[in-house]
């Protein structure tokens, strides 16, 4: 599935950008996260393996389904996050990519916005095909499903 290929690539530059970026010597990788209040680096570290994992996951795990929960999960609490800071007014920007914003002459914002497009991209992706099974198959009949598969 296209999809779940393109998810694999987004996750694998994340993940790696985000582990790549705690070597670094910026400042607010010792600043503790303003929502679970572990220092930057550490968070980044964690949250790239995740994103590595299931990358590789989407690349070798023949469950479609499954693949696509793992995506819905992460995303959604990816989100779930972001919300979080929106909704403590942070007006910092996310670190997710570090210094690879600098080596691809990206502003803070641009980077902010990239990442936050690539979540909306995962979060909707995955809800899409975790519910396009049932929904298109109820609308318009079982050989629904084999018309759009071929297609991706």
């Amino acid at each position: 599935m296209l999809f779940i290929l393109s998810a694999a690539f987004v996750l694998c530059v994340s993940g790696a950008a985000k582990i790549a970026s705690t070597v670094g010597k910026s400042r607010v990788l010792t600043e503790p996260d303003p929502i679970l209040n572990v220092r930057f680096n550490h968070l980044l570290i964690v949250i790239g393996v995740i994103e590595l994992a299931i990358a590789v996951m989407c690349l070798t795990h023949p469950t479609r389904r499954l693949i696509l929960g793992l995506l819905f999960v992460l995303s959604l609490n990816l989100f779930t996050y972001h919300a979080a800071l929106w909704f403590i007014h942070w007006h910092g920007y996310c670190p997710c990519f570090g210094s690879l914003t600098a080596a691809i002459h990206l502003s803070p914002r641009q980077a902010d916005l990239l990442a936050q497009l690539s979540l909306f991209y995962l979060l909707f992706g995955s809800l899409f095909f975790l519910a396009s099974p049932s929904f298109l198959k109820n609308r318009f009949g079982a050989n629904a499903m084999k018309r759009i598969s071929s297609f991706f």
